[in-house]
């Protein structure tokens, strides 16, 4: 595919190379949720690419991949947990093990995988290069048809156990609008639309993390009177944040079902 699509490649390969290094040296918020998106565009060209030549054809670089994004995600989780801790000003880091030291821990450990694997990968990229290089436009146009009537049928049929595949499938539909022709587009409402509705079941799978966490905690034994205080007012301002995050979900998905 000589256009769009090898140009988006270029493009996130360079972008998923700059974010790992910065990771590996300064593990800030930002460079960590940058890494986490280039890898989800990564991970989405694979798809497709293995679409097209067969789940061997790109070796280990999707396992990889899926073990580096693990890992990334581990130390994501333990920040949102903390931040959020913080926002309602509820004591609960070391009760539920992301304190600033655990973070510390987990983010060395992360950056040591990042800078461990660094030349591997670098190196394996060459074959999903040329598999990039040598793919016609017609196969990204066809993908995309392909991800647009899963897209269509899951949204219809969607149950909140379903939401998380949802959103995968949302993001694999809008990263891919990045490699079809100006003519080949959908409308902006569409994509605007289906664009909301990842963000909003993103923002309640988030909800679902912290709660699981803090129910995991509210189980401890002989857990002291303040403990089990503080768990019961963060998980009353989770449940609530949860339960609006759901009603802005289902519109959404109202919405975007219209658009199909």
């Amino acid at each position: 595919m000589n256009g769009n699509f090898h140009t988006y490649f270029r493009q996130t390969t360079l972008s998923l190379f700059n974010s790992w290094m910065e990771t590996a040296q300064v593990g800030s918020v930002s460079n960590l949720h940058d890494l986490r998106v280039q890898m989800k565009r990564m991970k989405a060209i694979f798809t497709f690419l293995q679409s097209v030549y067969g789940k061997s054809s790109l070796g280990k670089l999707p396992q990889v991949t899926r073990e580096l994004f693990q890992q990334a995600g581990e130390w994501r989780e333990m920040q949102l947990i903390n931040q959020w801790l913080h926002k309602i000003n509820v004591q609960l880091d070391a009760t539920i093990g992301c304190t600033e030291a655990d973070i510390l821990q987990q983010a060395n450990q992360t950056q040591a995988y990042l800078q461990k694997h660094f030349n591997a990968y670098t190196k394996q990229m060459k074959k999903a290069e040329g598999l990039a290089n040598k793919t016609h436009s017609i196969l990204g146009e066809q993908y995309f048809m392909q991800l647009s009537a899963s897209l269509k049928k899951g949204i219809k049929k969607a149950k909140q156990k379903d939401w998380h595949e949802v959103r995968k499938l949302c993001k694999k539909w809008i990263y891919a609008t990045n490699w079809l022709e100006k003519d080949r587009l959908p409308n902006q409402k569409k994509i605007h639309a289906i664009t909301k509705l990842e963000k909003y079941i993103g923002d309640w799978h988030e909800c679902c993390t912290i709660m699981v966490r803090l129910e995991e905690a509210e189980h401890m034994d002989k857990a002291p009177l303040a403990t089990r205080q503080a768990l019961a007012i963060a998980l009353a301002s989770i449940q609530k944040k949860e339960k609006l995050a759901v009603k802005k979900t289902q519109q959404q998905l109202a919405t975007v079902a219209e658009q199909f």
